[in-house]
């Protein structure tokens, strides 16, 4: 019984380093698309469409990213579920 526990042990930290990387790239990634639509939102303001128009358009070609469709059952309900996916 102990030794499963070491090997689920082994492998997580394993694959934290991976996880880690995957979950920076998702904050660079995120980071960047926020600050491209806030620049084409910028930019359409400067153009003379009205504030929402420009927000709306800019969020149409620089969408959100948006973690919902990998959460899992296990996810659906408690703390995780609430904070999982939530966008700053």
């Amino acid at each position: 019984m102990l030794t499963i526990f070491a090997e689920i042990a082994l492998t997580f930290f394993k694959l934290l380093p991976y996880l880690l990387w995957l979950y920076i790239n998702y904050l660079f990634l995120n980071r960047k698309i926020t600050r491209n639509r806030k620049k084409m939102a910028k930019a359409l303001e400067k153009e003379g469409l009205p504030k929402h128009v420009a927000e709306k358009i800019a969020e149409h070609v620089f969408p959100k990213i948006d973690l919902k469709q990998w959460q899992t059952p296990f996810l659906q309900s408690g703390r995780m579920a609430k904070n999982f996916g939530r966008q700053n």
